[in-house]
């Protein structure tokens, strides 16, 4: 991976501060063990990205969540519809959704945000793309890269999702390393703004596994 806001986010680390985790994020955990367990006893294929699959990589919470980010397989975009519905869920859509197809948002009836769920199709060599309308220029000011109506996710691949097991359920989770260069793409692609304490605790705990400070 090339050095930059990853590279001296994770040289110039400071040790996380211990973070109390609130009611809020037990309730996410509680919903993607859910899922996990769902995904399991149904045989389908998906994986967690963002902050969560960090800190279920290196062991468990240690910090606070704001929603989860779920990316089933295409095919099953109608199943996991129905599936939330049955748990009570609303599908929604927020507005950066609006030239992804497939994805989609999870809330409640006081819309409380659960979820953002990215349905994904596996390419060639594990390739990994979302469905994007017809004659969309770009997702997420250039996150993908778009080819047709495909958005691929440029340095992910299918073939790098990796299993953990976290209170006694197997989870698949994504690379901890794309999860990083996807925040660093984004810094990169909004000059002016930096990251946040949630994405430095994130790089931080990184910096302490590769110490063997875990």
């Amino acid at each position: 991976m090339k050095r930059g806001i990853i590279g001296s986010a994770m040289t110039n680390h400071k040790k996380p501060r211990k973070q109390e985790i609130d009611q809020w994020t037990l309730q996410l955990e509680t919903l993607l063990l859910h899922i996990a367990e769902t995904a399991q006893k149904h045989n389908k294929q998906y994986y967690f990205g963002g902050g969560f699959a960090i800190d279920l990589t290196f062991g468990g919470l240690s910090r606070s969540h704001g929603d989860i980010d779920f990316y089933p397989r295409e095919e099953d975009t109608q199943w996991w519809k129905d599936w939330f519905r049955s748990q009570g869920y609303i599908i929604s859509k927020d507005t950066d959704m609006e030239n992804l197809p497939h994805a989609f948002s999870l809330i409640n009836k006081n819309s409380d945000y659960f979820a953002d769920v990215y349905p994904i199709a596996v390419g060639r060599n594990g390739e990994i793309s979302m469905l994007t309308k017809e004659g969309t220029d770009a997702v997420w000011d250039g996150m993908l890269t778009i080819k047709g109506t495909r958005g691929v996710w440029q340095g992910k691949s299918w073939n790098e999702v990796r299993k953990v097991n976290y209170k006694g359920q197997t989870i698949a989770v994504e690379n901890y390393k794309t999860v990083l260069m996807q925040k660093e793409e984004y810094i990169k692609l909004h000059p002016g703004e930096t990251l946040s304490e949630k994405h430095l605790h994130d790089f931080a705990r990184v910096s302490r596994y590769k110490k063997g400070w875990l």
